[in-house]
C-alpha cells in the first residue's frame, strides 16, 4: 500500500494546489475562509512522495534521502523568509502554516533516520500522525487551531504521506501488528480505524447537524485526540496480546503433534506418526517400497551391556540412515527395535542398492558410539524385509507382506534383506538382496 499511500498524496495535494491558483473551492476546502495548499507545501509533499518510488525505479538509495532532504530544506526556507517563498502576486495565497510545517518535518525525519536511529524515527512517524490527526479532529469540530490552520485537501494528502512512512516501521515491533496479513492483524486494523473514525464522525455530527459555536482554542479537539490515541493504543495493545496468544496456541499445537507423532528416544515416527505419513486409511501410493528393519539380537546387547547403551543403539538409528533418504521418505520406529521405512522407489536394482547401503549404515553404529567416548557394542546388524507396494494395496497389506520378508531374513541368517516377491523362488530360504 505504500506506492498507493504516495500516488494518493501527490494526487490529492495537486488538486488542492489548483483549487488555490484557480481560485476554486470545490470539495477540499469545507471552510470558504479556510486555508489553501501553497505552492510550497505542494512542492514539497510532491518531493517526499516520489521519494517512495525511487526503490521500486531501481534508483540509488541516496536519491530518496536527497529529495526528502529538498524537501525538509525548502519547508524550512519558506518558515524562515519574512514572507511566502513564493509571492502572493503570482495570484498564489496563504503560507505554510506550523501545523503544515511541523508535519513535513516530522514525516521526513521518520523516514531520513529510519535505519540509523529507529526509535526517534518511529517517535517522528507517531507525532506527524498525531498532527495530522488533531488537524483531522479540528475540522471534524470546526475547531481553530493556534499553529495555524491546514488546508483540507493539504490534511488529506499529508495524513496518506504518514500513513506511507508507517509502512516503512513494518519491522518496528510497537507496530508489527497492524502490518501482518493474518486474522488478527485484520482485527487490530478494525479497532484502530474505528477508533480514530468514530470520535470524527461524532465531530462532524456535532458541528454540522447540531451547530455547535466555534471555539479560539482547540480544547475538545486535543482531548478528542488523546481520547483517539487511548482507543488506538489500546487496540495495538490488544492485538499484541492477541497475537502473542496465538503464536503460544500454535507453538502447543506444534508440541502436542510432535508428541503424538514422534517417538520420544529416538526421534522417529511413531506407530501414529507413520500411518499418518504412509496414509494407512486408504491404498498404498504404486512406486513406494516398505522395508521393516529389525536390529539382530537385540536383547543381548541389552543383557550385555545395559539398557543405556540399547537406547543409544536405537538413537543412533535415524542419524544413520537420514543421508540414505530422499525428500518425502520416512522413517519410523515400529516397536522395540523395530523400524519402517517408506521408500519413494520402484527400480528393483536401485532398491537394493539403497537398501543394502542403508544395512551398512547400521553396521557402523558401534563406530558412531565409540566416536563420542561411550561404551559402544562390538558389533551391530540388522535384517530388512521389503515390499514393493503393488497398486491397490492397503498399508496393512502392504506391511505384513514386508513382516514376512523379514522374517524370511532372519531364517536365511539375519544380516540382510529380502524382497517379499522373491521369497517364492526360494526352497526353503529367500534370497538376499544384498
Amino acid at each position: 500500500m505504500r506506492l498507493w499511500f504516495a500516488t494518493f498524496a501527490i494526487l490529492i495535494s495537486s488538486y488542492s494546489f489548483g483549487t488555490n491558483l484557480y481560485g476554486r473551492d470545490f470539495w477540499l476546502r469545507p471552510d470558504h475562509e479556510g486555508a489553501a495548499t501553497t505552492l510550497v507545501t505542494w512542492l514539497c509533499i510532491v518531493l517526499i512522495g516520489i521519494a517512495f518510488y525511487i526503490r521500486r525505479l531501481g534508483l540509488p538509495r541516496s536519491l530518496t534521502y536527497g529529495l526528502t532532504a529538498l524537501a525538509l530544506a525548502v519547508a524550512a526556507v519558506s518558515r524562515v523568509l519574512p514572507h511566502n517563498l513564493f509571492l502572493e502576486e503570482m495570484g498564489l495565497s496563504g503560507r505554510m502554516g506550523w501545523n503544515t510545517f511541523g508535519l513535513i518535518w516530522f514525516l521526513g525525519l521518520a523516514g531520513l533516520l529510519r535505519r540509523s536511529a529507529l526509535n526517534f524515527a518511529a517517535l517522528c512517524m507517531f507525532m506527524a500522525l498525531a498532527i495530522g490527526l488533531n488537524v483531522l479532529i479540528g475540522y471534524s469540530f470546526g475547531l481553530r487551531l493556534p499553529l495555524g490552520d491546514m488546508a483540507f485537501g493539504t490534511t488529506l494528502a499529508l495524513v496518506a504521506l504518514g500513513l506511507a512512512t508507517a509502512t516503512l516501521f513494518t519491522g518496528f515491533k510497537p507496530t508489527r501488528i497492524l502490518f501482518r496479513r493474518s486474522s488478527i492483524g485484520g482485527i487490530t486494523r478494525a479497532l484502530v480505524l474505528t477508533s480514530v473514525l468514530a470520535p470524527l464522525a461524532s465531530g462532524l455530527l456535532l458541528h454540522h447537524l447540531v451547530n455547535t459555536t466555534e471555539q479560539g482554542v482547540p480544547y475538545e479537539a486535543c482531548v478528542i485526540s488523546l481520547i483517539v490515541w487511548v482507543g488506538v493504543f489500546n487496540a495495538v495493545r490488544a492485538g499484541h496480546k492477541l497475537q502473542n496468544a496465538d503464536v503460544l496456541r500454535r507453538r502447543a499445537e506444534t508440541r502436542f503433534a510432535k508428541l503424538a507423532t514422534i517417538d520420544s528416544l529416538t526421534g522417529c515416527l511413531n506407530r501414529t506418526g507413520v500411518a499418518l505419513a504412509l496414509g494407512c486409511d486408504g491404498p498404498s501410493a504404486e512406486g513406494r517400497a516398505l522395508a521393516l528393519i529389525d536390529l539382530d539380537h537385540f536383547k543381548r546387547i541389552n543383557d550385555t551391556y545395559g539398557h543405556n547403551i540399547g537406547d543409544r543403539v536405537l538413537q543412533e538409528v535415524r542419524p544413520a540412515l537420514a543421508p540414505h533418504l530422499k525428500t518425502g521418505e520416512s522413517l519410523g520406529r515400529w516397536g522395540g527395535e523395530e523400524f519402517v521405512l517408506c521408500l519413494r522407489e520402484n527400480d528393483v536394482g536401485l532398491l537394493s542398492c539403497r537398501i543394502d547401503q542403508m544395512r551398512k549404515a547400521l553396521e557402523e553404529i558401534p563406530a558412531r558410539i565409540a566416536a563420542t567416548g561411550a561404551e559402544a557394542p562390538k558389533r551391530v546388524s540388522a535384517s530388512i524385509g521389503v515390499n514393493l507396494c503393488a497398486a491397490g494395496d492397503h498399508f496393512e497389506v502392504a506391511l505384513a507382506k514386508a513382516d514376512e520378508a523379514l522374517f524370511a531374513a532372519k531364517r536365511a541368517g539375519r544380516n540382510r534383506a529380502v524382497l517379499y516377491r522373491e521369497m517364492n523362488r526360494m526352497a526353503g530360504a529367500a534370497p538376499a538382496l544384498n
